[in-house]
């Protein structure tokens, strides 16, 4: 029993190990402007760095180190297919590598990039649990979140999009894709919570960009003016 929890523990750690790699390479490298870009950063980032692993032997069970190479080895594949455009490879290679490992974090969220990129019957629900498994596997990245909120405002689902994106902002306040994510949804939705005027402010303050600089200033004036009325009407109508 010992031996067989110390392979548990072993395998655990492993797969953290591999996860906080890749996601170190691929924080901070997606743009909301242009998904196409937030792939090829993601898949070309070195993520997949050469893992070499010994070859299971007929007869003898695989090991935890011999799952975690075989499942590199899967997914830099996969990497090389998805760089040529070839999705469904991609795809089918990425599912055998998340089969080989399923704590490989990384794995999921190029699954669900690739997924997404497709764009065929149920890819996107696919996606979206993919990105769901790659957030528990990697809880202080907010890669995966900003990246579900991405695709469930690309859906249309602006609700579900403001509330990942805002998981994304608790992890790294700062992060200027979710805060441009959180102005454009925000500014469909009419959203007009404290909590968004703050987000807005921070984000104006953040940007380089002028079209979206004027996006934030065009939108925290907005909620400025319809917060100040909701005001005036509590205290005109004694609440």
């Amino acid at each position: 029993m010992q031996n067989k929890a110390q392979q548990n523990n072993a395998q655990q750690n492993k797969a953290q190990q591999q996860n906080a790699r890749m996601s170190d390479a691929t924080r901070g490298s997606e743009r909301v402007g242009s998904r196409a870009a937030v792939v090829c950063a993601l898949l070309l980032c070195g993520l997949l760095a050469a893992c070499a692993g010994s070859r299971q032997r007929p007869g003898t069970e695989i090991s935890p180190d011999q799952r975690a190479a075989q499942a590199f080895e899967l997914a830099k594949r996969a990497q090389a297919a998805h760089a040529k455009g070839e999705l469904d490879a991609s795809i089918a290679l990425y599912r055998d590598s998340v089969v080989m490992n399923p704590d490989f974090g990384a794995a999921w969220h190029n699954l669900a990039l690739a997924l997404t990129q497709r764009k065929g019957d149920s890819d996107f629900v696919a996606a979206a649990d993919a990105y769901k498994r790659a957030l528990a596997l990697l809880p202080t990245d907010p890669t995966p979140l900003r990246n579900l909120a991405m695709l469930y405002a690309e859906r249309g689902w602006g609700e579900d999009a403001m509330r990942y994106a805002q998981r994304a902002l608790e992890i790294d306040p700062n992060d200027r894709d979710s805060l441009r994510l959180l102005a454009k949804v925000g500014r469909d939705l009419r959203t007009t919570t404290t909590l968004h005027l703050d987000m807005l402010r921070r984000g104006q303050l953040a940007e380089a960009d002028p079209n979206w600089e004027k996006l934030f200033a065009k939108e925290r004036i907005r909620v400025e003016n319809d917060l100040r009325e909701r005001r005036k009407e509590g205290v005109l109508s004694g609440t």
